[in-house]
């Protein structure tokens, strides 16, 4: 794999979980600043900030924006899962897989 296929890749996966972190924090925040408070399976905590539209919209921007990208990294992450099984279908999945066998040392 190339420098700029490793770096592309390191970037992705940063991002991944930048975002699965950013998604859930700016959307319970963004609800502690509406009057509605966090509603979570049933469950309803009142809101502990105050009332602002202003730092609603903020944080809920925030919270979608995070979504949407999560969304298109995860789709693109499968795209180049699909990618890597079709060029070295040996290889491919292997790394992924818990049952497969450790990789022998290439040769230097």
């Amino acid at each position: 794999m190339s420098a700029l296929h490793r770096s592309a890749a390191q970037l992705g996966h940063r991002l991944l979980y930048a975002c699965m972190l950013v998604v859930p924090l700016a959307g319970y925040l963004a609800s502690n600043f509406s009057r509605h408070g966090v509603r979570l399976f049933g469950l309803h905590l009142p809101p502990w900030g105050p009332d602002s539209p202003t730092v609603y919209a903020l944080l809920n921007g925030l919270h979608v924006g995070a979504a949407l990208l999560l969304v298109a990294l995860i789709a693109g992450h499968a795209a180049v899962a699909v990618r890597h099984a079709r060029l070295d279908p040996e290889l491919g999945l292997r790394r992924i897989s818990p049952f497969a066998r450790p990789l022998p040392e290439p040769p230097r």
